[in-house]
């Protein structure tokens, strides 16, 4: 064998050896990325459970870059794609521990009987609004495909960053459907629908009761109780009553933990 064919051997010998180290680098460098961008997003999930006492860590991981290249497009845009998740759910689980006032309360009837009630309809059809406006942008963020892409910059992206992208947000939100999120967020609606069921009967009956001591006398005598002259009508308000402690004892804390949500989901 000539020189010049033993030379030619070892320079492809060394070329396909040379490859090979690259390509396994590569492999070995995308592996690494996407391991770290995976352990990023359940690190976020996991402090999420207890976010009041985890906030600044949550914060440090979700404005953080680990990667590089077509891997750092994707963890960005899952990252903000989890920060616009979040933050719709705080705002539902927000809405919801905000309501404070009783608005059935001796106090809050007593003191907005003469205006029927005005300053607590308008605060029920705000939160109602405002629960509905970030239930629907939720279910839009977790079930349009356009809208869930929008968070990526494919520009000279190649298809394996793309479909990568496409299965850490299937992940996050499996079982986040529409039917789900209504079904878990709508009691917190549904509560405020009975509360102005309630202050629409009283308010339709208002000559029919008053306050004496801080108790609701449903009835021309003071200190006679809970009641309205009518039976069927005491029962109608007691009724009402009643779906309202009902509504209100199937209230669970909203969780924005889709690996929860997705056990939670599977079992129904």
């Amino acid at each position: 064998m000539s020189k010049v064919k033993i030379t030619v051997m070892i320079v492809l010998i060394l070329g396909i050896f040379g490859f090979l180290i690259y390509y396994g680098l590569n492999v070995s460098k995308d592996l690494k990325s996407e391991k770290e961008i995976k352990a990023e997003i359940e690190q976020i999930m996991t402090l999420q459970k207890n976010k009041s006492e985890n906030k600044e860590q949550i914060d440090l991981i979700l404005n953080r870059k680990l990667t590089s290249d077509g891997y750092l497009k994707v963890e960005l845009a899952s990252k903000n794609y989890l920060k616009d998740l979040y933050s719709y759910i705080d705002n539902i689980n927000y809405l919801a521990s905000s309501e404070t006032v009783n608005y059935l309360s001796a106090e809050n009837i007593k003191k907005e009987r003469d205006s029927d009630f005005t300053i607590s309809k308008q605060n029920i059809s705000d939160n109602k609004n405002q629960i509905s406006d970030n239930i629907n942008k939720l279910i839009d963020l977790t079930t349009n495909e356009k809208l869930i892409m929008s968070y990526l910059d494919t520009n000279d992206l190649k298809e394996y960053y793309i479909k990568f992208y496409k299965e850490i947000i299937g992940d996050l939100t499996k079982g986040l459907d529409s039917e789900y999120i209504n079904n878990k967020y709508g009691f917190l609606i549904k509560r405020l629908e009975i509360y102005e069921k309630a202050i629409n009967f009283l308010i339709e009956n208002k000559k029919e009761w008053t306050i004496s001591d801080n108790n609701l006398s449903l009835s021309s005598e003071p200190n006679s109780g809970f009641y309205f002259y009518s039976e069927d009508a005491q029962k109608e308000y007691n009724a009402i009553i009643e779906e309202l402690q009902s509504v209100s004892n199937n209230i669970k804390s909203a969780t924005p933990d889709s690996e929860q949500s997705k056990e939670e989901n599977s079992t129904n």
